[in-house]
């Protein structure tokens, strides 16, 4: 491979060697491709710098790009060299065409290195003034590489007041490039300070500004508080047209800032969110999926402001089939919180179609969410019950896996027709397939065991493969033990003799959490068993 690299070399210096200004433009770009080649694969192009620097001010404006690359990486290394380029470099920020004086100041800003301060700043402030909006754009971008590397000068110099005097440029990118300029070089101060006639100016300015101009500039202007409730006013019938913007971001960002005007105006917040929403929602039926993911967390934020507003939109949170499961995901977390008395039963049964997905996460979040919907909603505890009963009964492993693991997290003692329910997920226990939904029905077993019919039995399947870490996991060996603790006060005649020998083989244990959950336990009881009545049950 070594010398496959030598050769390579090699043939690139003589191509090197033999070009000039005057060498076609084609053969010029195929030798140039090659260096930048070999520069991307990480060989060291040291020694052939200078052959590369005779190039720079070759009229093509590819070849001028390769080389002006290759110079910036190379100058830090070679500071001797490349100071032979910057009389080049300074003639072509003077060059008659924008984009070669653009390119050029992109480059001598981009010299890492102290000899080329000077020299960049006084690019930068030719620049600034320059007739091309494009050379202009560029220039301010390059104030904020000047201060980088040197704020004390740069703030000497007068660098942020002409930054300040070029938000005023008739073109609007240069205008919003000034603007974060002066936001990254005064960050150390709270960034750029909005006063009344900035603040006016950029408001009557949005209009030319660009949909991602228009949004940062919205917020900046957060940090504009008017001074009184008729400039509020104004201001807010300037901007009102852009609540519904066909720019989601352009909405977001109008958003936050009607909310930060209407702070001290708490009788129209109600009214500018409800409004605003209205238009963000259109969004939930585009097919980006990124986009919708971030609405929905934003809409989460003003529920409480906005429910009747957002839980209008709940059949636009419906999920569809080939949506990515995050996505799936977020909106089954949401729909919950949108249940109404009208609209209750359609959710549900809405969520119960996703308990089936070929998603476990998905499943197990559409199944968690139908156990929400029993809290946000009483009402629907029937029917919500009901589901439940035909997802216990489909006999899928995960989906009944998924069910116990919600059930568990609901208290049913007051719920009609629960002990039904709990005599049915007694007959599944051949279908669980895994821990978490073992954990699960031991948890429910324990709970509510003196309403299930033979559950002391039932707990006897489970104690006969207790202590055996090759058939039965630690993390179900501690649920066993808790479950025996409560089934013995469920039934402490006919248990008295499993917790005996659960305690005496868990205090056996070679795993350290069963051993010190079956002390603690033995301990508990022995000690106040009216005290561990208390706490289990």
């Amino acid at each position: 491979m070594e010398s496959v690299h030598v050769v390579d070399l090699t043939s690139l210096r003589s191509s090197l060697s033999t070009l000039s200004l005057q060498s076609d433009v084609q053969t010029c770009r195929a030798v140039l491709a090659k260096v930048l080649a070999a520069k991307t694969n990480g060989m060291d192009l040291t020694d052939m710098v200078p052959k590369i620097l005779k190039l720079l001010a070759h009229p093509d404006l590819i070849a001028k790009k390769i080389v002006y690359s290759i110079l910036t990486e190379y100058a830090h290394k070679q500071p001797d060299i490349a100071l032979l380029a910057i009389n080049t470099l300074t003639q072509e920020c003077s060059n008659g065409n924008p984009m070669v004086r653009g390119l050029a100041l992109k480059t001598v800003c981009s010299l890492n290195h102290e000899n080329f301060f000077e020299f960049g700043q006084s690019a930068v402030n030719s620049a600034l003034t320059d007739s091309s909006a494009y050379v202009r754009r560029v220039a301010v971008n390059c104030c904020g590489k000047l201060h980088d590397r040197s704020p004390n000068i740069c703030q000497e110099s007068g660098l942020t007041d002409k930054l300040y005097h070029i938000i005023r440029d008739p073109d609007p990118i240069v205008a919003v490039n000034a603007i974060m300029t002066l936001e990254e070089i005064l960050k150390e101060e709270g960034g750029l300070v909005v006063n009344k006639n900035i603040a006016h100016y950029l408001l009557n300015k949005l209009d030319s500004l660009t949909p991602w101009g228009q949004m940062y500039t919205m917020n900046i202007l957060v940090k504009y508080k008017p001074k009184s409730e008729d400039e509020t006013f104004d201001i807010m019938n300037m901007l009102d047209k852009y609540l519904s913007h066909n720019s989601c971001s352009v909405s977001l960002a109008c958003l936050k800032l009607f909310t930060h005007l209407v702070e001290d105006l708490p009788h129209l917040k109600d009214e500018v969110i409800q409004r605003s929403l209205t238009g963000i929602c259109s969004v939930l039926t585009s097919g980006n999926h990124e986009l919708v993911y971030c609405v929905i967390e934003i809409l989460e934020h003003f529920l409480e402001k906005a429910g009747s507003v957002i839980s209008a939109q709940y059949k636009n949170l419906f999920c569809k089939y080939k949506e990515p499961s995050y996505l799936k995901q977020k909106k089954i977390s949401l729909l919950p919180l949108l249940v109404t008395e009208e609209n209750g039963s359609e959710i549900l049964d809405e969520l119960c179609l996703y308990t089936t997905d070929s998603s476990k996460t998905v499943s197990l979040s559409a199944i968690t969410a139908m156990g929400k919907v029993i809290m946000v909603q009483p009402s629907t505890v029937k029917h919500c019950f009901t589901k439940f009963k035909h997802l216990i009964e489909t006999d899928v492993g995960y989906i009944l896996s998924n069910t116990l693991q919600v059930l568990q997290r609901i208290d049913m003692r007051n719920m009609e027709a629960f002990t039904d329910l709990l005599n049915l997920i007694t007959t599944k226990i051949n279908f669980l397939q895994d821990d978490a939904g073992r954990c699960a029905f031991l948890a429910i077993l324990g709970c509510y065991g003196d309403k299930i019919r033979d559950s002391p039995y039932i707990l006897e399947d489970f104690l006969e493969m207790f202590g055996d870490d090759n058939v039965m996991s630690p993390l179900v060996q501690l649920h066993v033990l808790t479950t025996t603790v409560q089934m013995f006060f469920h039934h402490p005649g006919i248990c008295q003799g499993m917790l005996g020998e659960v305690l005496e083989t868990g205090v056996t244990s070679s795993d350290k959490a069963v051993y010190d959950q079956a002390i603690f336990y033995y301990t508990l009881m022995a000690t106040d068993p009216n005290a561990a009545k208390e706490i289990l049950i």
